[in-house]
Formats: structure tokens, C-alpha cells, sequence
């Protein structure tokens, strides 16, 4: 087995971890808060993007069961960032041991960012969920928008570093791609934090992941030379 496939492989455990963690953070998180700012339908999403302490206590109502539900959200999310973090580093340098490109390990380094804001994005949301409960001083607001900006950027430069050699790799790869280039300019809008932009990063990441998965599932399975799969 050549040292690509064995690395696309270990692309793919943590693929299927962070698939198994992210369906299991959606029975975790809250379906719904008691009011959710215009344009958001996701709740995590307006958690990460709020901008205040007074905002946050309009998302939650006061509902302790609510704040601490997402607080265990949190601490499963610690999990999944290492997963997703894994899961694109991993690919990236799958593509780097195959076709030495430096652009590869660009996207592994970002990747790896992207992990290390979601910690420390993490880490400021769990503050802040214990601001909510009367047990903290809340979060620097600034930061908190900065980590999360990191985060949603780290990501798309990741998948972007990704595109190009699965352009080559058949209708999956090549739909990979297509979703990840237009993820980029929608990214933008995201961190920005208009809420439709926000919500449509975040469903073109969780496609985009999905066909990740699925290429790297069956290259796992087929092994071929570069451009076949």
C-alpha cells in the first residue's frame, strides 16, 4: 500500500468521527432558542455570532437548561474540532505524499488554524455560557469574533488548497470543488456576519465534507493512480 493511500485512510477514520460527532452534536445542541436574531435558523450559529452579553440573553430567555445544554454542546465540539481539524490536515497531506504540490501542506497548516481557533472559540463560548448562569465575567466579544472568523476562514482556505487536485479525481472530486469555490466568496459574506451568508457557509462546509468523505471512502476501498479515482 503506498504512503498516500495509508494517510487518505487515516483522512477517512477521522471523517467518519467527525460525521458520527456532527450528527450526534445535532441532538445536542438546542433545536430552536427563544429568539433567534433575523436571518439565522441555525441556534449554534447565532451563538457564535453574537455580538454581546445583552444579545446573548435575549437568544437564551433566562433558560438555565437551555445555557447548559449548549454548554455540554461545547464540550463535545472539543472532540469534533480535533476530528475535523484531523480530517482535512490528513487529506491535504495525502495529496501532498502524492503529488508534492506546496500548496498541499498550505492546507494541512490551515486546517490546523482552524482547530486551534475552534479551542479557542470554545473556550470563550463555555465562558460565556457561564456569564448567562451568574458564574463569569463574559467573554471579550472582539476575540470571540476573531477566533470564530479564523475558524470559518481556516476551513475554506483548507478545502480551497483541496479543490485543486480533486478537480482531477472524477465526478465526486470534481464536485467537491464546485461546492468549495463557491464556499470562498460566501465565506466571505459569512464572517462578516450576515446571517443568510452565515447559514449558507455553513451548509456548503458540511456538503462539502460529505463529498470529502465519500471520495476518500472509495479511493480507500479502490486505490488508483492519480486522476482515475
Amino acid at each position: 500500500m503506498t504512503s498516500d493511500i495509508r494517510i487518505f485512510r487515516a483522512a477517512t477514520a477521522a471523517g467518519l468521527l467527525v460525521l458520527t460527532i456532527g450528527v450526534a452534536l445535532l441532538f445536542i445542541y438546542p433545536h430552536q432558542l427563544e429568539s433567534l436574531p433575523p436571518g439565522y435558523f441555525t441556534p449554534i450559529l447565532a451563538i457564535e455570532f453574537v455580538t454581546s452579553l445583552p444579545d446573548a440573553q435575549a437568544l437564551f430567555a433566562n433558560n438555565a437548561a437551555l445555557v447548559a445544554r449548549t454548554q455540554t454542546g461545547h464540550w463535545v465540539d472539543m472532540v469534533f474540532l480535533c476530528a475535523h481539524g484531523a480530517f482535512l490536515a490528513l487529506a491535504n497531506l495525502g495529496f501532498w505524499k502524492r503529488q508534492r504540490r506546496p500548496l498541499s501542506l498550505v492546507g494541512a497548516f490551515a486546517a490546523m488554524i482552524a482547530a486551534s481557533a475552534d479551542l479557542a472559540e470554545n473556550q470563550y463560548l463555555l465562558q460565556l455560557g457561564e456569564a448567562l448562569l451568574g458564574q463569569s465575567a463574559p467573554p471579550d466579544f472582539w476575540l470571540l469574533r476573531l477566533y470564530v472568523t479564523t475558524k470559518f476562514l481556516g476551513i475554506c482556505v483548507a478545502m480551497l488548497c483541496l479543490s485543486l487536485p480533486l478537480w482531477q479525481q472524477g465526478r465526486v472530486g470534481k464536485a467537491f470543488a464546485l461546492v468549495t469555490f463557491v464556499l470562498a466568496p460566501v465565506s466571505l459574506g459569512g464572517v462578516s456576519g450576515v446571517p443568510a451568508l452565515t447559514e449558507a457557509m455553513a451548509g456548503l462546509i458540511a456538503v462539502g465534507w460529505v463529498l470529502l468523505l465519500v471520495w476518500l471512502v472509495r479511493t480507500g476501498k479502490n486505490p488508483l493512480p492519480p486522476g482515475t479515482a
